[in-house]
């Protein structure tokens, strides 16, 4: 089975929006949030020029 892990992500945000996706400490995030996040992250990239391939960094603050 190949898939990648955005897919599994928008078929739990479509199934189980209100469920408890993310937490982190006191923060917690439903699947429906992490789309709608992953969504305007995705949205801005393409409005600065980036295109399906182009590769980027991310920084993680521990």
């Amino acid at each position: 089975m190949d898939f990648l892990i955005h897919h599994l992500l928008r078929s739990s945000a479509l199934n189980y929006p209100e469920k408890e996706a993310l937490v982190h400490g006191e923060q917690r995030l439903s699947y429906a949030e992490v789309a709608k996040q992953t969504a305007g992250l995705a949205y801005g990239l393409r409005k600065i020029g980036l295109q399906r391939g182009d590769r980027i960094g991310i920084y993680l603050e521990p």
